[in-house]
């Protein structure tokens, strides 16, 4: 056999090594990234009742009324502000999201973001107002079902 062939015939087997590492590391990080969409879609799962409640607070539609028993540092949290804004009729949460958990036990950091608009009497949206936030919800398990006693909210 030749050097030259010798030459190509090592080239190609060193190739296809590295292809199959590459192909390793790519399956190998796929399933990192489905286990942590798994993970994620669990805890959406098990706080959901809490996001759903949430919502109804800061649309200011909570059935029955928010409470600091009820709802901890939840309680009183609607966005709506007739006082200060009086084109605005009402305020609703179009998207509010948990992007991130960790639980420990009983306890729970979740990263939760949402948008809020807000409507004018004629139902339209009061484009210029829309409300953005990322915060923090720390949550103990309490009779069963998760209450927030802290959040953290950005300043400004």
């Amino acid at each position: 056999m030749s050097r030259t062939r010798r030459t190509a015939i090592v080239a190609t087997l060193l190739t296809l090594l590295c292809a199959g590492a590459l192909y390793g590391l790519y399956l190998r990080h796929l399933g990192e990234v489905q286990r942590e969409s798994e993970r994620l879609e669990s805890f959406r799962r098990e706080f959901r009742p809490l996001l759903d409640r949430a919502r109804s607070i800061m649309d200011d539609t909570a059935d029955p009324p928010s409470s600091e028993e009820l709802d901890g540092a939840l309680a009183g949290r609607n966005r709506f502000y007739p006082e200060f804004y009086p084109e605005v009729t009402r305020p609703e949460v179009e998207w509010l999201e948990l992007t991130d958990a960790d639980v420990n036990g009983d306890e729970a950091a979740l990263s939760v973001s949402y948008v809020i608009g807000y409507y004018g009497p004629d139902g339209s949206r009061v484009d210029w107002f829309e409300s953005r936030d990322v915060e923090t919800w720390h949550a103990r398990r309490r009779d069963g079902r998760w209450v927030v006693y802290q959040v953290d909210a950005p300043l400004g």
